[in-house]
């Protein structure tokens, strides 16, 4: 996993073409206004796209973390704010097996909790779990958001 802030992505690029591609079309996206919630951008046929959403964020959930197998995710907080828990897979319990048609498998566990505001990232392979869109589980709040997802495997 990688968190930073999106003035950093160049640091990024050298992850690989698809890499740079999504890093510098969310560069541009945070440049602008802030796009509309439903928002979806293909950069690269079945391999590189995105989406703009608006979540009304929940309180954590340790049965509810998510991996991929054939993309990566960057998740990117446009406005607002939201906690993303994150985990090795290694160190949950599946939960639902792998369903390859929408290349995600769901895990329970605990992990570590962080906190994203306006203009931060994080990259998640497929060793990160992952749960996003959360509360600090006593405070209400929203995020805007873009989720890449960048296809790293066949």
């Amino acid at each position: 996993m990688i968190i930073d802030r999106i003035e950093n992505a160049p640091l990024y690029f050298g992850l690989g073409e698809r890499f740079e591609k999504a890093l510098r079309a969310l560069m541009e996206e945070y440049a602008g206004e802030v796009p509309a919630p439903g928002k979806r951008v293909v950069l690269e046929e079945n391999n590189l796209y995105y989406s703009v959403s608006l979540n009304n964020n929940k309180a954590p959930d340790d049965d509810y973390y998510e991996a991929h197998v054939k993309f990566a995710d960057i998740q990117f907080v446009l406005d607002g704010s939201e906690y993303m828990g994150w985990a090795n897979i290694r160190d949950l319990r599946p939960r639902e097996s792998y369903k390859a048609d929408a290349d995600i498998a769901w895990y329970s566990g605990k992990g570590t909790m962080q906190y994203f505001t306006r203009g931060y990232f994080a990259i998640f392979f497929p060793e990160d779990a992952h749960m996003p869109c959360r509360t600090n589980g006593s405070t209400p709040s929203q995020s805007i958001k873009i989720v890449a997802k960048v296809r790293i495997a066949d």
